[in-house]
């Protein structure tokens, strides 16, 4: 099977002014998926175009089901919000971050060493994870992704009084 790409060029400026702009301001930013992916190229990054062929421990199956372990690097806001040891998440991409774009750290892989999630520890909030955690609401330590970003993004909007 040979999957074509499909490209919206509209789609593409708008979420990477949103991003250069979130950047420039340091606002808060939970990317997901294809957020995630477009974070860690906004900064300079590269993506793996196929990850068929880099696992041999994980399945390529797409799926919404947390099938896929996701382990933790120690120290990091991700272990903060989810805890420390393995996680079951869901995987529904066929790209993933190869090189890290500049300030970004890893904070979770897969068993293949595949890049999960990835986070800048100088900023407020910036947090890209590569699975689905919205279809996940019923893992409580997945809710705490969107519970983190909320609380961020009012401290952000504190800080800044009425123009936020």
């Amino acid at each position: 099977i040979r999957l074509t790409a499909r490209i919206d060029p509209a789609r593409d400026r708008l979420e990477k002014s949103v991003l250069s702009h979130a950047f420039g301001t340091n606002r808060p930013v939970l990317g997901i998926c294809r957020g995630a992916q477009l974070l860690n190229v906004r900064r300079g990054g590269t993506l793996f175009q196929e990850l068929a062929s880099r696992r041999s421990k994980t399945s390529n199956r797409w799926t919404v089901l947390p099938l896929k372990t996701l382990h933790i690097e120690p120290e990091t806001r991700l272990q903060r919000l989810l805890g420390a040891g393995p996680r079951q998440v869901n995987s529904l991409h066929n790209q993933a971050i190869d090189h890290l774009g500049t300030g970004l750290r890893v904070s979770g892989r897969d068993l293949d060493g595949i890049v999960q999630a990835v986070e800048d520890p100088t900023q407020a909030f910036l947090l890209g994870v590569q699975w689905h955690p919205e279809f996940l609401l019923y893992v409580g330590a997945q809710r705490s992704l969107f519970r983190a970003l909320v609380t961020a993004a009012g401290a952000y909007c504190a800080a800044r009084g009425p123009r936020c």
